[in-house]
């Protein structure tokens, strides 16, 4: 994985370096700290049990270390469902001073670019309050129960991403009803634009003007000039929408 998300002010940091980091006091009687690495063993083991296995993960923490940001890329044990073209990607989110909820989402990296792309299917939020002990395993056992099937939907979307043509024109309409629906903003139409016209990538462009090429399109104009300024959650909310825009494009 070429580069992790960002937030920003926030810095790459691997895992072991992470797993050293101070653990803050609480900040309240319900308050209850838990250490980000306790969220990625979970995930990673619960993975394994549905036969997939991480294979590259990224990871990130603000300059006071109190706010996290990780991507696990996933893939099953014996190989199917292995694109050549995208893999599956697991988001993690939190922090300790309870600026933000814990939180787990699905979604797809597209390795020719390394953009990420988030799914609705699978996505938790939780307070790190009382009870979260008890409450998070559960919430994040059960999402990942529904990974191996949505890596299966994820081949079926993206192939009918691929098999949706569309005039340059429909393209234009289609940018112009993202910005409508907060999807994407005023301020990188142009970039969108370029992209949809000129792909930066010519794999974008081998089967013409299609969903699919509007899907990188968007993904690739997202991304900030600077790599080492990512933001994990601003790419987790809009490509959500996005994702589920370009399904209901599709009839998916």
């Amino acid at each position: 994985m070429s580069s992790l998300m960002l937030h920003c002010g926030a810095a790459s940091i691997t895992r072991n370096a992470l797993a050293a980091l101070p653990i803050p006091e609480a900040m309240g009687p319900r308050h209850v700290v838990r250490p980000f690495t306790d969220d990625i063993d979970l995930v990673e083991h619960q993975l394994n049990d549905y036969g997939l296995c991480v294979y590259d993960q990224a990871f990130g923490v603000t300059h006071d270390g109190n706010r996290f940001f990780g991507v696990l890329e996933v893939a099953p044990l014996e190989g199917e469902y292995i694109s050549k073209d995208y893999g599956l990607m697991v988001g993690l989110r939190g922090s300790y001073d309870q600026s933000m909820s814990r939180g787990l989402a699905v979604g797809s990296r597209v390795f020719v670019c390394d953009n990420l792309a988030f799914s609705g299917e699978v996505s938790i939020l939780t307070r790190q309050t009382t009870h979260i002990a008890d409450r998070l395993p559960k919430l994040m056992r059960d999402a990942v129960a529904q990974i191996p099937q949505l890596a299966e939907h994820q081949h079926k979307r993206f192939d009918a991403f691929k098999m949706r043509s569309m005039t340059p024109r429909q393209g234009d309409a289609m940018i112009i009803e993202m910005v409508r629906r907060d999807i994407i903003n005023p301020s990188i139409v142009g970039r969108v634009i370029q992209e949809w016209d000129t792909p930066s990538h010519e794999e974008h462009a081998e089967d013409g003007y299609t969903v699919w090429r509007m899907h990188n399109a968007v993904t690739e104009a997202v991304k900030p000039a600077n790599p080492d300024r990512f933001a994990i959650p601003a790419i987790w909310e809009r490509t959500t929408k996005m994702t589920n825009f370009f399904d209901e494009v599709v009839g998916l």
